[in-house]
């Protein structure tokens, strides 16, 4: 099931407000999603992942936890799921989810 239009994608990138996937899906250019995305995962991820791994801190269990998260989280993104779903290695993997 794809994800709703009002849910938030992320911060927008010039107001101070949040952006929602309605507002992604509508814009075509490529360099702006690419922008949106960028922005997406530095405040859902980066700046999430960046304090547990001070190493005042010491926590290399969640940090690795989140790291893997990520990856695949990341995968899901670059790969588009038709594609994923026409791959015959497919068995061989985690499942996807529709995004």
């Amino acid at each position: 099931m794809p994800i709703p239009y009002k849910t938030i994608f992320g911060k927008h990138l010039s107001e101070d407000r949040g952006i929602r996937y309605e507002e992604i899906r509508q814009n075509f250019d490529p360099n702006i999603q690419l922008q949106y995305l960028k922005k997406r995962l530095e405040t859902f991820l980066i700046e999430q992942i960046n304090p547990i791994g001070d190493r005042q801190i010491c926590s290399p269990f969640p940090l690795t936890v989140l790291t893997c998260i990520a990856s695949e989280t990341l995968e899901r993104i670059i790969e588009p799921v038709s594609e994923y779903e026409k791959d015959s290695r497919k068995k061989m993997k985690s499942p996807k989810l529709s995004l």
